[in-house]
Parts: C-alpha cells; structure tokens; sequence
C-alpha cells in the first residue's frame, strides 16, 4: 500500500506540473512480467528466445482452443503460404 500512496502523490505531482505520469504503465506491465518470468522459468537456458517463443505460442493455442476457435482453410486458399498447409489437409501431398 506504500508504494501505491508513492506512486499516486508522485503521479500528483507531475500532473500538477503538466509532465507526463511515467508510472502509470508499470501497474499495468506487473501482470505481463508474471507470466513472461513464469515462461522463463522453464526454460533450458541455452535458447531462451525460442523457448519463450513457443511457450507464448502454446498460450495463445490454449486459448485458441479453450475459447472453441475454429481454422478455416478456405479463407486462406489464395494466399501462398497456406497453399501447402491446404494440401496436406486434404491429403493431396505428391508420393
């Protein structure tokens, strides 16, 4: 609670003197540093990037499929890309 009074006389103070309040961000950040120090965590060190990278990606999977999301091929058709992505989903793969 200290900390809080601190932040909110400091913001005060620069707001009365019409400078921006830097500290408005960092309550806002202090959520996304939990979950990036908890991904971090498990990593094994030697490629810590990647291994946050697919963390965050099974993240967003999770909530893909938690909120019953859908992927629809037909939409992504003309894009080239998804043209093989598309071949293998309907077994069109040349032998």
């Amino acid at each position: 609670i200290e900390q809080k009074i601190e932040i909110f006389l400091h913001n005060v103070i620069k707001i009365s003197a019409r400078c921006p309040a830097s500290l408005f961000a960092t309550e806002k950040f202090e959520s996304f540093n939990s979950v990036l120090r908890k991904a971090s965590v498990h990593s094994n060190r030697h490629q810590p990037v990647r291994d946050l990278a697919v963390t965050f990606a099974n993240y967003e999977s999770m909530q893909a499929v938690l909120s019953r999301a859908t992927l629809s091929l037909t939409h992504a058709s003309n894009h080239p890309k998804f043209n093989g992505l598309q071949k293998i989903h309907h077994n069109e793969l040349p032998s």
